[in-house]
């Protein structure tokens, strides 16, 4: 029996799942629920469920607080279970790159674990953008600097 396989893709923290019937995110004990038939109705759903879009500036914290408006169903999970899982994630995965926060969300499963919430760090340059103001870098960048801040960083030392 062949399994089903979804197209997936990654918005705001959330795995998204994409088929014939538009976009699905899985919930609390595994099963999906569609979110729009479309990327973009289904980009609208996820920023109304985490607090409205985050504008693009470099000072701003990403916020993941759910919107009141929008309720998220309960993940099922007692207050030892929650430590249990996010003392295992931090023992695991934490470092200065990864984060899990004291409110970290929790998504158990029945094949026996729990996604938690989590942050990764990426550098600007990891991702192709300009240290400084995050346009797309060349192949041939200077240093993590685009063509137009790296002439200005010269001038500055």
């Amino acid at each position: 029996m062949k399994s089903y396989e979804y197209k997936t893709k990654t918005y705001r923290g959330q795995k998204v799942y994409h088929d014939s019937h538009g976009y699905l995110i899985r919930q609390t004990g595994g099963s999906f629920v569609t979110i729009g038939p479309t990327w973009k109705e289904a980009k609208q759903y996820l920023d109304t469920m985490t607090g409205g879009p985050r504008p693009p500036t470099a000072d701003s914290t990403p916020s993941l607080v759910p919107s009141p408006s929008v309720p998220i169903p309960p993940d099922g999970l007692t207050p030892d279970e929650r430590a249990a899982y996010r003392k295992a994630a931090e023992d695991i995965y934490g470092s200065d790159d990864i984060e899990v926060d004291a409110d970290a969300r929790f998504s158990p499963n029945d094949q026996g674990g729990c996604w938690v919430q989590g942050w990764l760090w990426v550098r600007s340059e990891e991702a192709g953008l300009c240290t400084k103001c995050r346009a797309a870098l060349a192949e041939n960048n200077q240093g993590g600097l685009c063509t137009k801040c790296a002439p200005e960083a010269a001038k500055g030392e």
